[in-house]
């Protein structure tokens, strides 16, 4: 398993994102597991784990650290 960060609208036609971490055998196996915690949902992009440093962080939550 690895790590993902799903980015999706909560409901379909909403102008803000939510962000979705998960562990997961793949991206569609990320994608599945959003829209499990968020039926309506609609998803706009996966980050794999190459997306993340090495300490398993995602770029969400590096740039919290920085602010």
């Amino acid at each position: 398993m690895k790590a993902y960060l799903v980015s999706l609208h909560e409901d379909k036609g909403d102008k803000f994102q939510i962000f979705f971490q998960c562990w997961a055998e793949d991206e569609d196996h990320a994608e599945e597991q959003a829209l499990n915690a968020y039926p309506c949902g609609d998803v706009v992009h996966i980050s794999s784990p190459s997306d993340m440093d090495n300490e398993g962080r995602t770029l969400k939550e590096s740039i919290g650290e920085a602010s």
